[in-house]
């Protein structure tokens, strides 16, 4: 066997060039000689055609009666027509409870957050049950909500939900405005109780009794504080999301130097409020003063937003509560001042909660809901 020589081509990179030119780097080739050896391969046989080969076997096989074949086939536009008629006659179907809006606006409401699966009710009455898609509305607001306290240097905080009935008779005009709606607590167990504990209506006096404990110098301030809670008020009349005897809700609490950081803190809030309401849910409001009749037991001032619903009427849809010093006086909360003085605090609160979920978002978020639901309902029919 004679011996091949076969030349490659391989590659050296210079990656400097000379010191005394100025020349660009230069890739330069360098020939090798490889010495190979000549092989005998085996000759190729012919080509041969595959041959399949085939074995019989003796099946034992029994007759079975077919029934007859219908003498008329649906073709696949007639299968098709037919199951647009079966989805239509479903989603028919799945709406034809739900009342005429022009007909009964209340009931239609009511109709349609039951067909959304948005809420059903418990066995308490006046108490609801939210469910899957209601609750995920509301961890939507309650996220936009939170990232926006905390931007402004709030944090979150927790209370009791239980309330000894002396702290909430300290502020007299507060009391009065809730005695109608507090649910108590008299026994625990089978042994009743030294004193009757009153179910959180809101949480202004259990905090307040906190915060004169806590609170010492004019450096600690202020006190930017939110809880998300339930609150329990005993209605008389009830409907899901719109009044409810317990409902989701946040309440912030905050303490001020002076009178200016308390109103400011109160609209800036009430800032907050109106922006989550217009750029997240896509509902205008309308903000405002309310009547010395409406504000809020024990308040200065309350504002509010209120939205407007399809009938007409506005819809209260978030507040904010200047409540000055009547409860930091009531539960003797003061600090050492800049003077050396004791001082009393300024108090705000405001709160936003679950029933505005529908209350003015059902507008938009409601009527997706139920559309989607009933694409759902056809998709798995």
């Amino acid at each position: 066997m004679k011996p091949l020589h076969i030349f490659t081509l391989s590659q050296k990179i210079i990656y400097g060039a000379p010191r005394d030119t100025e020349q660009p780097k230069v890739a330069q080739w360098k020939y090798q000689s490889i010495q190979t050896t000549q092989v005998e391969l085996p000759a190729v046989p012919k080509k041969q055609p595959k041959v399949a080969q085939w074995k019989y076997q003796s099946i034992q096989t029994t007759q079975v009666e077919l029934p007859a074949v219908p003498k008329t086939i649906k073709t696949n536009n007639e299968n098709q027509q037919g199951g647009l008629k079966m989805a239509k006659k479903q989603t028919d179907d799945f709406v034809k409870e739900i009342t005429k809006m022009e007909d009964d606006f209340p009931q239609w409401y009511t109709d349609v957050i039951k067909k959304t699966d948005l809420v059903d009710y418990s066995p308490v009455k006046g108490f609801m049950v939210i469910k899957p898609y209601g609750y995920a509305l509301w961890e939507a607001i309650q996220q936009d909500l939170d990232a926006r306290f905390k931007a402004t240097g709030h944090k979150n905080v927790y209370f009791p939900l239980l309330i000894p009935e002396s702290l909430l008779n300290k502020e007299k005009e507060h009391v009065e405005g809730f005695a109608p709606e507090v649910a108590w607590v008299t026994h625990g167990g089978s042994q009743e109780l030294e004193e009757r504990l009153c179910v959180r209506p809101t949480s202004e006096t259990i905090i307040c009794s906190m915060y004169s404990k806590w609170l010492r110098s004019y450096r600690e301030l202020p006190y930017l504080y939110n809880q998300w809670c339930s609150v329990v008020r005993w209605e008389k009349s009830t409907r899901p999301f719109l009044r409810t005897s317990e409902f989701l809700w946040q309440e912030g609490h905050t303490l001020h130097e002076t009178a200016d950081e308390a109103q400011e803190e109160t609209l800036q809030m009430l800032s907050i409020y109106k922006q989550m309401c217009e750029e997240l849910l896509a509902i205008p409001v309308v903000d405002g003063l309310k009547s010395e009749s409406e504000k809020f037991a024990g308040a200065h001032q309350t504002y509010t937003i209120e939205a407007l619903m399809h009938d007409g009427k506005a819809l209260q849809s978030g507040t904010s509560h200047n409540l000055g010093q009547h409860f930091t006086k009531a539960f003797d909360i003061s600090f050492q001042g800049r003077t050396g003085e004791e001082e009393h605090p300024f108090h705000t609160s405001w709160g936003y909660p679950l029933d505005l979920l529908v209350d003015s978002s059902w507008y938009t978020v409601t009527t997706e809901v139920l559309f989607y639901r009933l694409e759902l309902h056809q998709h798995r029919s």
